[in-house]
């Protein structure tokens, strides 16, 4: 069996660990993967770790704020790897996800992690792997001033334009997870609108078992189609 290299890009005030936990069992054993960390939030940075890791790589997948820096980077290119870029939380300037997670920052420096994850909603009744347990998750590898700063850099980003997206030309799938009001399914839908020919799945509901299926189809389709 034929291993294929995947790079995986993980959002800001997260690690490799928890969008691996996101993802789970969807990677089947052929798929290699090595997480890019970062816990800067800085798109910049990333960028400029791509142009040499990338060269490696037979596949990239960016979560959140690593689908925008996976965007950001393959506009234009022709010759670039297949890329999934899962759960966007934004187009262009800063909006009200962008406000929502500096007043996450500002929470955390006015109370301390501790607190704020304690005020999370418990993800009982639901499968493992849904918001609340990965952000505690992400969060846990952070100190309080690693993880205001991370969060604080993010809320600046611009996330990819619309000019940018229409220049995709890498092959493309953008996934999208209903009911999760930091990465709206609208902006995976414009998304997927804007780069051309890019291919579409939406989780058929907010349980990770459905996001993970939305992945695992798009990777069968990338990797042998």
């Amino acid at each position: 069996m034929r291993r294929v290299s995947v790079i995986l890009l993980h959002g800001a005030g997260s690690t490799g660990a928890a969008a691996s936990a996101l993802l789970g069992d969807c990677m089947p054993p052929s798929i290699v993967v090595r997480t890019m960390e970062d816990r800067t939030g800085n798109i910049a940075g990333l960028l400029r770790r791509l142009d040499d890791a990338a060269a490696a790589a037979e596949l990239l997948i960016g979560v959140s704020l690593g689908a925008h820096a996976l965007a950001r980077w393959v506009t234009g290119r022709s010759d670039g790897p297949p890329v999934i870029l899962c759960l966007p939380a934004w187009t262009g300037a800063p909006d009200a996800v962008a406000v929502a997670t500096r007043d996450s920052a500002s929470a955390v420096a006015r109370e301390g992690k501790a607190a704020v994850l304690a005020r999370l909603p418990s993800d009982h009744g639901t499968s493992p792997g849904r918001i609340a347990s990965l952000v505690r998750l992400g969060w846990s590898a952070y100190d309080d001033l690693e993880l205001v700063a991370a969060l604080t850099m993010a809320s600046e980003q611009w996330g990819p334009t619309s000019a940018e997206l229409s220049a995709i030309s890498t092959v493309c799938a953008v996934i999208g997870w209903p009911d999760d009001g930091l990465h709206p399914l609208k902006v995976a839908q414009d998304w997927a609108q804007m780069i051309p020919d890019a291919a579409y799945y939406a989780a058929e509901s907010c349980d990770p078992i459905a996001l993970r299926v939305s992945v695992r189809t798009a990777l069968a389709n990338l990797v042998t189609g």
